[in-house]
């Protein structure tokens, strides 16, 4: 089992599906969630919506907070060629914009501070020592061969 999924197994993940070793993404999600799914959090788009959407049950909900998988598209971005699921099975889909919520940015501190302080919050940094290393940690980057943040210490 990789690094990733014993660190998300260990925050009391129920299931993992790595998909860099996974041919088929709807086969495997459906795999792990034999019931369908209700609710989804989108930051990738592309294969993975496209799975969740297949996966999906009656009146679903989807946050779609981020499309990773597009960002770098030349000419018009893949979309999921199942969209008309949504209809089907009445999914709601909403995007979600933090710039929409700005005006809870205390509030989200005073959680976020106690959490970590509680030992609620936990996380993952990949370092690399040295601004000359800079250029190395950026590329490992798009090669996902960071676990969480990816950060250069300078010193």
């Amino acid at each position: 089992m990789r690094t990733s999924a014993l660190f998300l197994r260990h925050i009391g993940v129920d299931q993992v599906i790595d998909y860099k070793t996974t041919s088929n993404l709807t086969d495997a999600l459906l795999r792990v969630a034999p019931n369908g799914i209700d609710v989804y959090f989108d930051n990738v788009g592309g294969n993975h919506l496209e799975a969740a959407l297949a996966a999906a049950n009656r009146f679903a909900r989807f946050v779609l907070c981020g499309m990773i998988s597009q960002y770098n598209t030349v000419g018009l971005p893949e979309g999921p060629r199942n969209i008309m699921f949504v209809i089907g099975k009445c999914i709601r889909l909403e995007g979600l914009d933090v710039a929409n919520y700005f005006n809870l940015l205390p509030e989200f501190h005073q959680d976020l501070s106690g959490w970590i302080r509680d030992g609620k919050l936990v996380w993952k940094e990949s370092v690399e020592q040295g601004i000359e290393n800079a250029p190395t940690a950026f590329l490992k980057l798009f090669k996902g061969e960071n676990f969480g943040k990816m950060l250069v210490k300078l010193a």
